[in-house]
């Protein structure tokens, strides 16, 4: 069964399969399981969380938690076998198994390591770490399987999608408050302060923005590798959001994409029809995986050789992630400055960042046209064989569409000007960057107009920026990444329509028009009114700052931390730390506004029940 009319692959939408309802015998190993993974979930946070314990106490926790282990593995095994006594064939049959292996392997690769380290007590603690691992993997699965059900119900998509980026920022809150994630030399905070800490970085990494009021890494880091391991997952998670990747992993374990949650996803990420979720998904799996890896051995030699490989291989993937996710966090002490002129900096970093940004359904569709060239150019060869191929089988031409042609030649635009007005602007206001060579005038103007319009890293100290050039990364940040990428802002496309609106305007035309297609009006509209939107948001948060501040002095670098913090960049001139906390409140709720955007937040409203079937007499406003 195919829902789609346009020629896609029937596999697109799975058939519904609808799951019965629990056997009424099972409710008690039901309950048995959520309660056991729920302690095992408080016990794992005051395990791990808590720094120090007495051994007693910790040989206790280890056994309850390799006993709540035992009982929701044994819970589950119990339900399967009810459920195929009933003969009713599940879709979580494979979910279970792949959550079992996952928990396994967690407790084997503990118990070999904690062997390998020494027997005996080591060897205990490393069963308990597998173990707590281990619910770990069993609560992730549980919370994607919420996240699904809610979809799945028909709720508004838009407030589940601003909703799980509030429980992931709880989330992470919660866990950098624990005692372990702050480093051990630092000393104790209050607890009001230690709150606006974790609240602001788990935000700032949720919402893969960057700024922070704490150093992350360096010489004298506030986070201890347990924090820094919390933030990595945060913006490893925030990029995507919580809604894909309970998705990608359910479709992972075998669970079908279900109609209501394709077409859910489909209104949310605004694709052309819901068949193309899966396809888009599959496809996000493949990159985020694919780039990541790749990302981090091109780091590898980043970093100084006499280095432990551990410390070498967590730097190298902290630094890959937090570039293709446009996080901008870095473990070092001032981002790139110190290596500026590096290859890996120069090339591979603004790479990572600029293909993260460029949004997963322009990489599906040119990985569709790199698969045609592919095969044609077997073909042409002469290595693959003709075969008769089912009807039901034919895949639909591939092709740019539209929406890639934008966002590349826009993103191209932005760079290209982007780097040539850096150039210009700081050759002319500062003598230091007149002076040095052409090559290294050019690569960091480059870096920079990369990073300002998502990424957050640097290769210069932004202070020391020309009020000109400030003004520029104003501009590039509120513009930001494109749609469907892991990057904030208005996006490349509204500004684009919103450019082509004003041409078409100029030009006397009454349709928007692009590369010989015309825009629908409804988009026209919706391009403008996010553009509106944005300033408005911008503009509030940026009175709100500069009236808590009361230094009109530092208006300039007031109002270009708050384009970060909208625009989720983190490219900062360096005062994010010493904002009075009220302003800090307002840059937490700037992320959260440009991460899941003003009009997604207006969608949240209860929308009128009625349409409007009328319309009032047209009369004419003087415009100007």
């Amino acid at each position: 069964m195919s829902l789609q009319s346009n020629g896609s692959p029937p596999e697109e939408i799975q058939p519904i399969t609808l799951e019965a309802p629990p056997p009424r015998r099972h409710w008690a190993t039901l309950v048995i399981d959520r309660v056991c993974l729920v302690i095992g979930v408080v016990l794992t946070i005051v395990h791990q969380g808590v720094r120090e314990l007495p051994l007693d106490v910790d040989v206790e926790l280890t056994v309850l938690a390799v006993v709540l282990w035992g009982a929701m593995l044994a819970t589950l095994l119990w339900r399967l076998r009810l459920y195929r006594e009933e003969g009713v064939v599940l879709q979580r049959e494979r979910a279970a198994t792949v959550t079992a292996m996952l928990g396994a392997a967690a407790i084997v690769a503990a118990v070999v390591g904690g062997v390998l380290a020494g027997r005996g007590l080591e060897a205990a603690r490393a069963l308990g770490v597998g173990v707590e691992l281990a619910v770990v993997f069993r609560a992730a699965a549980a919370l994607g399987a919420l996240v699904r059900h809610v979809v799945a119900e028909g709720r508004n998509a838009a407030v589940v999608f601003a909703g799980s980026f509030l429980v992931l920022i709880a989330i992470g809150t919660s866990l950098l408050m624990l005692p372990r994630a702050i480093a051990a030399e630092k000393p104790p905070v209050p607890l009001g302060e230690r709150f606006r800490i974790a609240l602001f970085t788990a935000t700032s990494a949720s919402c893969v923005t960057g700024l922070i009021v704490v150093p992350t890494g360096g010489e004298s880091p506030y986070w201890s590798p347990v924090g820094q391991m919390v933030i990595l997952l945060l913006f490893q998670i925030g990029g995507l959001g919580i809604m894909t990747w309970s998705v990608v992993f359910a479709m992972l374990a075998g669970r079908h994409l279900q109609l209501r949650e394709a077409q859910q996803l489909h209104t949310l990420f605004d694709l052309q029809s819901p068949g193309e979720f899966r396809r888009t998904l599959l496809t996000i799996g493949r990159f985020v995986v694919v780039i990541e890896l790749l990302g981090a051995l091109g780091l590898w030699g980043l970093w100084p050789a006499e280095w432990p490989w551990s410390k070498r291989a967590f730097y190298s993937v902290f630094h890959s992630v937090s570039a293709f996710c446009n996080a901008g966090f870095s473990l070092t002490e001032n981002s790139f400055v110190d290596m500026a002129y590096r290859p890996q900096v120069v090339f591979l970093v603004p790479l990572l960042i600029i293909v993260g940004g460029l949004g997963f359904p322009v990489l599906q569709n040119l990985s569709e046209l790199f698969v045609k060239w592919y095969r044609e150019s077997l073909r042409w060869l002469g290595w693959e064989r003709s075969r008769r191929v089912p009807i039901e089988e034919l895949e639909r031409p591939a092709r740019l569409s539209l929406n890639s042609r934008l966002v590349l030649l826009t993103t191209a635009v932005l760079l290209v000007g982007g780097t040539l007005a850096y150039f210009i602007l700081e050759s002319v206001g500062s003598p230091t960057f007149a002076h040095r060579p052409f090559g290294q005038r050019l690569a960091e103007a480059f870096f920079q107009s990369v990073t300002f319009r998502t990424a957050g890293f640097n290769t210069v100290d932004h202070a020391q920026l020309g009020p000109a050039t400030k003004l520029l990364a104003i501009g590039l940040m509120f513009i930001g990444a494109s749609p469907g990428s892991t990057g904030g802002g208005v996006k490349t496309t509204v500004f684009a329509v919103a450019v082509l609106a004003i041409v078409s305007t100029l030009r006397g035309r009454t349709v928007v028009e692009c590369h010989r297609r015309t825009l629908p009006d409804r988009q026209v509209r919706g391009a403008l009114t996010l553009m509106t939107l944005g300033l408005m948001a911008l503009m509030t948060s940026a009175i709100l700052v500069v009236l808590f501040e009361a230094a009109p002095a530092g208006f300039l670098d007031q109002l270009y931390e708050v384009t970060s913090a909208f625009g989720t960049v983190g490219v900062s001139t360096g005062i994010t730390a010493s904002l009075k906390p009220q302003s800090q409140y307002v840059l937490i709720l700037t992320m959260f506004v440009g991460r899941v955007g003003p009009l997604t937040l207006l969608m949240t409203l209860p929308a009128p029940r009625r349409r409007a079937i009328y319309q009032f007499p047209e009369e004419r406003v003087t415009l100007g």
